[in-house]
């Protein structure tokens, strides 16, 4: 689902940050399906992302075998994504609803509150 979906937007503005210097990178159509599926699996941290490249199949499919390190990870997501994420995420949702992948029926919001390691009187 992420593949297709990915598949189908428009990286234009994404490819243009590439300077097309240096050594060879890594695709970002692929580095933007890692992240897209690490961010459904709830997997926010890039270190955790290069554990499930390693670990997961579906990210070894997604990836196409390649493992980026978490520096990689990170920089693709600060610096190339850091301004057109918001706009990917919500064309990947605009996709899903089309697809009927994904329906917005129910929405619910978890209130659960848990207690911050740091301090007694801070609440996340």
């Amino acid at each position: 689902m992420v593949n297709r979906a990915i598949d189908s937007l428009d990286l234009d503005p994404i490819l243009n940050e590439y300077k097309g210097r240096g050594t060879s990178s890594y695709h970002p159509h692929m580095m933007l399906k890692i992240l897209v599926c690490a961010y459904t699996q709830k997997g926010n941290s890039s270190r955790q992302i290069v554990k499930e490249l390693r670990d997961n199949v579906n990210f070894l499919w997604i990836s196409g075998n390649n493992r980026p390190d978490f520096w990689t990870i990170n920089r693709f997501r600060s610096s190339v994504m850091k301004y057109g994420i918001e706009v990917v995420f919500s064309e990947v949702l605009q996709y899903l609803i089309e697809e009927a992948d994904v329906t917005l029926e129910y929405y619910y919001l978890d209130g659960i509150k848990i207690e911050d390691n740091a301090n007694n009187y801070k609440w996340v």
